[in-house]
């Protein structure tokens, strides 16, 4: 196969999703503060990827949402159930910068949580 046709038709199938995740997270988060979240190295049936930014007193759990189209790629973060304050399951809201993320952690929310057992989509 010539280089052409083997540039023209590679498909990256290997490519871990956590290295979406971390470059999503240094455009959001600035690249000191991304290299500290600890991705983890498999993806859900989503292709979804969970990872801790931890500090000295506490830890947050992140999440990275693949974009259904260009440019829609999330970074999460995990809060309180917006409906039930004794739910279990997992509720997330959206942070696009540092200032979200304060805000999540001083407030439990940012902007429009959702839970993930609670809300339709």
């Amino acid at each position: 196969m010539d280089l052409r046709d083997l540039v023209a038709t590679a498909e990256d199938d290997t490519r871990p999703a956590w290295l979406d995740a971390d470059r999503l997270a240094v455009d959001r988060l600035g690249a000191p503060l991304a290299r500290r979240i600890q991705w983890d190295a498999h993806h859900d049936e989503d292709w979804r990827v969970r990872g801790t930014l931890a500090g000295d007193d506490r830890s947050v759990l992140l999440r990275f949402e693949p974009a259904e189209e260009p440019g829609t790629e999330r970074l999460q973060v995990r809060v309180p159930c917006p409906e039930d304050p004794q739910c279990t399951g997992d509720a997330w809201d959206t942070i696009t910068s540092r200032l979200d993320l304060l805000l999540a952690l001083d407030t439990g929310v940012v902007d429009d949580p959702w839970c993930d057992l609670h809300s339709d989509s």
